[in-house]
């Protein structure tokens, strides 16, 4: 059976199956005759033409809205599928994605303008839903449970939330999920505040980043993200639509996990594609961000970890998301092989030099920039720990972020700077 697919709530197409991991999509001919040819509609990858587009950018786009790792295994598991079945789970759960996108049966009606009643939920029916890790997925006797789609490998719930009335329902195709909610890992302590205090601190330094907060959600700790992709509150909101910059450039998981090759799309690819959609101011945005993730020991590879949002003048760079430190919890950074000549043993250094120069920045500038905001962030995530331990979020992974991030300045200033010295230049007195 083939899907309908539908942008902000107007069929755009469909999603034809080959095999369990290959299918292509295709416009349908009233989109075709609407647009400018070449227009990326649905995705960069997938602009519109007459012609389907192949397996390989369908699939990208497609795996890039599924969960990842056990999560993915779990749902399969749960619902008869096959974990390399992108196409199953898409069909199963993509009532509600990231972006303006839903799919549907080819032929279903489905409602947008007149969506069903939200089905609020009761604290039990929260607890259950939020248990890391949850005791199932689905429940054949509730078809709305968790019918909806996230990337990524950690538990999370996407919620309608009605704020006046704090209150949660399921989404659905004609009621978008609003919020993100993220309860605590168990086997990351401290996780919750940890990602809302790193958030705020780039949001001190001016970097586009997504609203959260932490929040008590039945009985558990919770970072609660308000989605940058929908417009307006409750049940009244709309879908706006985004992709991934891996969906957006057609990089598909290397595995049957949903995971991508390590290191895929890189840094440089980001801004390639920045600079292909006419944002090539967001490419000091992003080299900033590689900075500051690099300071607080962030080990997602933001080159893959960003998306684009479509506005009404076309992509551009989405707020940031997925910000905090996995390095506390034992967790490591690639590191780059090959960077240039002349290159010292000094990590942090050798770190922000493959930055730069995969951003395609002037390097005399651009380090210099890396080290002035040093001092700031570590200033900015001091405050927020004192703001965290008035207002009773504080954990003690917050005071392990500081360390990361003081410790790395320090040590820059003291035992890499030397090499920043211009040819020629009498070394640094501290020498």
């Amino acid at each position: 059976m083939s899907l309908d697919v539908y942008l902000h709530g107007e069929r755009i197409g469909g999603l034809f199956p080959i095999s369990e991991e290959s299918f292509h999509f295709a416009y349908s001919p009233e989109v075709v005759d609407a647009h400018d040819a070449d227009e990326p509609l649905l995705s960069n990858a997938l602009p519109v033409r007459s012609a389907p587009h192949g397996s390989r950018p369908t699939r990208a786009y497609i795996e890039g809205l599924l969960p990842q790792g056990r999560l993915r295994r779990t749902a399969a598991r749960e619902l008869g599928l096959d974990p390399g079945d992108g196409y199953g789970l898409i069909a199963a759960l993509g009532g509600d994605c990231l972006g303006a996108v839903t799919f549907a049966p080819a032929g279903e009606t489905v409602e947008f303008d007149e969506p069903e009643d939200p089905y609020w939920l009761d604290e039990d029916e929260l607890e259950q839903a939020l248990r890391t890790p949850p005791r199932h997925l689905f429940d054949p006797e509730d078809p709305r449970r968790m019918r909806f789609v996230l990337p990524g490998e950690r538990h999370k719930l996407a919620l309608v939330r009605d704020e006046d009335g704090d209150r949660w329902a399921w989404p659905s195709p004609g009621l978008p999920s609003t919020h993100i909610v993220k309860p605590e890992p168990a086997d990351r302590p401290g996780m919750v505040a940890n990602e809302h205090a790193c958030s705020l601190a780039y949001r001190e330094l001016g970097l586009p980043v997504a609203h959260t907060e932490v929040a008590e959600v039945a009985g558990q700790s919770c970072l609660v993200s308000k989605r940058f992709d929908r417009w307006g509150d409750g049940p009244g909101a709309q879908r706006l639509h985004q992709e991934s910059f891996a969906q957006a450039l057609g990089v598909a998981p290397g595995d049957d996990d949903g995971r991508l090759v390590i290191g895929a799309p890189t840094l440089g690819e980001a801004r390639g594609l920045l600079h292909g959609v006419g944002e090539e101011a967001a490419i000091a945005t992003l080299m900033r961000t590689t900075f500051c993730d690099l300071m607080i020991g962030c080990t997602e590879l933001r080159g893959g970890n960003a998306a684009l949002l479509f506005g009404e003048e076309g992509p551009m760079l989405a707020p940031l998301y997925d910000i905090g430190s996995a390095e506390i919890y034992g967790e490591t950074r690639p590191r780059p092989i090959v960077i240039g000549e002349n290159v010292p043993d000094a990590p942090l250094l050798i770190d922000f030099r493959h930055t730069i120069e995969l951003c395609e920045m002037e390097f005399q500038p651009a380090i210099i920039e890396a080290v002035s905001m040093m001092g700031p962030l570590c200033e900015a995530l001091g405050a927020i720990a004192e703001r965290a331990q008035e207002e009773g979020w504080y954990r003690r992974s917050i005071d392990e972020v500081i360390g990361i991030a003081t410790s790395r300045a320090l040590t820059f200033a003291t035992d890499e700077l030397v090499h920043l010295r211009p040819p020629g230049a009498p070394p640094p007195p501290w020498t």
